[in-house]
This record gives structure tokens, C-alpha cells and sequence, in this order.
């Protein structure tokens, strides 16, 4: 968007799409909801969608850090723990939300055996990522930022 507003004409030259990023970070971090500050940028800049990135519960294993989710609908933070946030979506961004997201997470019941079910029904609220998640969220960050870049004509 920057570029666009300094000198129109090196914008023009790069023949790529007008964006703009924002990391809203967890509520903890910030003490404010994500979907309020977004909201409030849609608000201000006005865009035609909004591509929301975050991470995901499983309940299976073998999907950790393995498959990246593309949804339409938008993303409802938190929701795969337990803990709901504001959702991130057309009702509340007024625009198309484009949900991305890559399980990152599962609750330790989802990886008890048959043999365990004593403990198991205790329901465990316990979330586990594998002890590989830097180089997951890495991997990830970098397939997916390159995928919307490619998309976008920033290449």
C-alpha cells in the first residue's frame, strides 16, 4: 500500500496487487481480541478481503504440521482449544475472509491408546505440539507466504 501512495508510477511497474499485513498476535501478547484490531483496519483501508493465517487444532496426529487448511468461511480463533474468540469472518470483517491455518496442536486424549482409557476419561484439557513445531511454523510460514505472494504478483 505504500508504495502505491509514494510513487504511483514504480507501483504501476511492479504490476502487482495492492496489500497490506498486520500481525495482531494473541490476545495475551496484546491484551486486545484480534478480530478488534482487524476490524478496525478493514474500517480504515477498506480492502476486498482479508486472509486470515493461524494455527489449528487436530485430532490427528499425522495431520500435524502436515496439511494446511484453506477455507472460505473465515476462522474462528481459538475455537480448537476451547477457548472462543470473535470470529474472523464476513459478518464481522463486512469483507470475504480467506481462513488459512495449519494444525499445529493436538489434546493429549487424541494421542492415548485403547490400553490408556482409565486416564482417557478423566478428559485430559491438555494441548501438546510436537517437538518439531519451530521448524513446522517455519516450513509453514514460508509455503503459505509464498503462495499468497505468488497469487498477489509479488514474486
Amino acid at each position: 500500500m505504500h508504495i502505491k501512495k509514494h510513487d504511483h508510477s514504480i507501483f504501476e511497474a511492479l504490476e502487482c496487487s495492492e496489500i497490506a499485513v498486520c500481525t495482531p498476535g494473541v490476545m495475551s501478547q496484546s491484551g486486545m481480541e484480534a478480530a478488534d484490531m482487524i476490524v478496525g483496519l478493514c474500517e480504515k483501508i477498506k480492502p476486498n478481503a482479508v486472509f486470515a493465517v493461524d494455527s489449528l487444532a487436530s485430532k490427528s496426529q499425522k495431520r500435524l504440521g502436515s496439511t494446511i487448511q484453506i477455507s472460505d468461511t473465515g476462522i474462528f480463533p481459538g475455537s480448537g482449544i476451547g477457548n472462543h474468540r470473535t470470529p474472523l469472518n464476513n459478518d464481522t470483517l463486512g469483507v470475504p475472509v480467506i481462513a488459512i491455518g495449519v494444525p499445529t496442536v493436538i489434546n493429549a486424549n487424541h494421542l492415548l491408546s485403547q490400553e490408556e482409557e482409565i486416564i482417557k476419561s478423566e478428559q485430559l484439557n491438555m494441548f501438546v505440539s510436537p517437538r518439531e513445531i519451530d521448524g513446522i511454523t517455519d516450513a509453514s510460514s514460508k509455503i503459505i507466504s509464498l503462495g499468497i505472494n505468488q497469487a498477489f504478483g509479488i514474486f
